[in-house]
């Protein structure tokens, strides 16, 4: 079902058109940012409030009525798929996703709130955030992603709770790719430190396919 299927038609008249609060939400996820970059978009003309309405009311749809769609591959067949796209786009065998963390900016949380202070929502990069860490195959389409965890939480931190490594640690053959900041493990592999020095010709080709699914994409999600 479409999520505009979803907006109820005799919203229409009375309210903001789908099409617009759709624009709106969209615009606003794509840059990541705060919204300004919908006050200066000639295709939105609306009023910060309407702006804030209209996001939380499409996310709302997307995660009561979509967020189901989002599945890791379990099956032989599902992972034969991805693995075949994956070597033939960038070379590397076995590879089911990839798998990264953006930090999500927040507004500062309540300071007396005893269970979860503020402080833990402080990030390296000095600012407050939620840390989500996501995986996403070779045509950037979600597979998996976990927001429980504040921005004070390191990468490799979130990926000890993942799901996903539960069930990749039962895996024989399907592969995860992830940067430095996550673990060597047999079903994730990251890029080798300085393999030149080592001389290991085949560790510079290998790193060299694993960079280039970082670099293709210019996502915040899937490439650092």
């Amino acid at each position: 079902m479409l999520i505009e299927e979803l907006f109820p038609k005799d919203m229409q008249i009375a309210s903001l058109p789908f099409a617009v609060r759709f624009f709106c939400c969209f615009t606003f996820l794509a840059n990541g940012s705060y919204q300004k970059c919908i006050a200066n978009n000639i295709y939105a003309p609306l009023s910060q409030s309407s702006a804030s309405r209209a996001i939380k009311y499409i996310c709302n749809l997307i995660v009561k009525h979509k967020s189901s769609e989002v599945t890791f591959p379990i099956t032989n067949e599902e992972q034969l798929a991805i693995k075949a796209t994956f070597y033939t786009k960038f070379g590397l065998k076995g590879g089911v996703g990839a798998i990264d963390c953006t930090h999500v900016a927040l507004i500062c949380p309540p300071k007396n709130d005893t269970t979860k202070p503020c402080s833990l929502y402080m990030n390296r990069k000095g600012y407050y955030s939620v840390n989500v860490e996501a995986v996403c195959d070779d045509k950037l389409r979600f597979l998996a992603i976990n927001a429980n965890f504040p921005g004070s939480c390191h990468d490799s931190g979130l990926w000890t709770t993942s799901k996903v490594r539960s069930f990749m640690s039962t895996q024989r053959g399907s592969l995860l790719l992830g940067d430095q900041g996550y673990p060597l493990q047999p079903w994730l592999i990251t890029p080798l430190a300085e393999p030149a020095s080592l001389q290991e010709p085949r560790g510079c080709d290998y790193n060299s396919k694993h960079l280039l699914y970082f670099t293709q994409y210019d996502g915040e999600i899937v490439a650092k």
